[in-house]
């Protein structure tokens, strides 16, 4: 994804002043991180912004690091992409910074799933959630800001859980996830990223089906088909897509279909045909 350009960060008036060019491209929102380290760990604060080119900010007094985000995706999810990390900028001032906000989504529950980690927080009205994500020995448990990816996913609340997507198992991840209070993205004014979860430790489920085959991922896939249909004859397809995965297995192993494995139930209730 193209990444925002920052142009500056200088102090003004007691305050940070940072602009920057934002990619044209699908952006959703602008984002902009400061703290006052390098690698945006210590004292860090998550500004999100709607799609302008600058902005004026009340950090406190100290010397700050700045970096510039902007979230990318379709209404749903997407990822944010960050420019260069600008500092220090050094600011005097006696104005107090605002703190981070008191707001944590609740944990009743996660588990793996297929190529992701899905957290039930029971909570029933949109909002915004962000996660910075890393294998362990890349981000351990501080999340540098040059080995963490970043995420984001507007929950709309039907369901009570959020997902963290684009895992590869086996790999063992860090999670941070954090929220915004808000159904989308800020169009008149600035926020701030809320208090976060971290998950130390998570690896996704091992899936029995492969949904891109390649190479030797593909020989394992038919294995594993060719199994199933072996100790079920009466194997039953749940979308119209795995039945014709099955097919071509059958025909990557040299299986004659009409002969050598039986009649082949496909259920369409899913594609609304039945």
């Amino acid at each position: 994804m193209p990444e925002p350009f920052l142009e500056s960060a200088a102090a003004h008036q007691g305050k940070l002043h940072v602009s920057w060019m934002a990619p044209a491209f699908d952006t959703r929102a602008t984002f902009v991180a400061v703290a006052e380290d390098a690698e945006l760990t210590l004292n860090r604060r998550i500004f999100v912004l709607p799609l302008v080119a600058q902005t004026l900010l009340t950090v406190g007094n100290g010397n700050w690091y700045v970096c510039v985000g902007a979230a990318h995706g379709s209404t749903e999810q997407g990822v944010i992409s960050w420019s260069g990390i600008h500092g220090p900028v050094h600011v005097q001032t006696t104005d107090v910074a605002h703190p981070v906000p008191d707001v944590k989504l609740p944990v009743l529950h996660a588990k793996p799933v297929d190529r992701g980690y899905r957290i039930h927080t029971g909570k029933s009205d949109p909002h915004i959630v962000v996660f910075e994500m890393g294998r362990v020995g890349d981000v351990g448990t501080h999340f540098p800001a040059g080995n963490t990816h970043w995420k984001w996913v507007a929950e709309k609340g039907f369901y009570g859980w959020v997902e963290c997507w684009g895992l590869t198992y086996p790999d063992t991840y860090a999670i941070r996830m954090s929220t915004i209070e808000t159904p989308t993205f800020p169009t008149d004014r600035v926020v701030m990223l809320g208090q976060s979860h971290v998950f130390p430790r998570v690896v996704c489920a091992r899936t029995p089906f492969y949904r891109h085959f390649e190479g030797k991922q593909d020989a394992i896939g038919d294995s594993i088909l060719l199994h199933s249909r072996k100790v079920n004859p009466t194997l039953k397809f749940s979308s119209h897509g795995e039945y014709l995965r099955y097919q071509a297995a059958l025909t990557r192993s040299g299986h004659d279909n009409a002969r050598a494995v039986g009649p082949a139930h496909f259920s369409a209730m899913e594609e609304g045909r039945l």
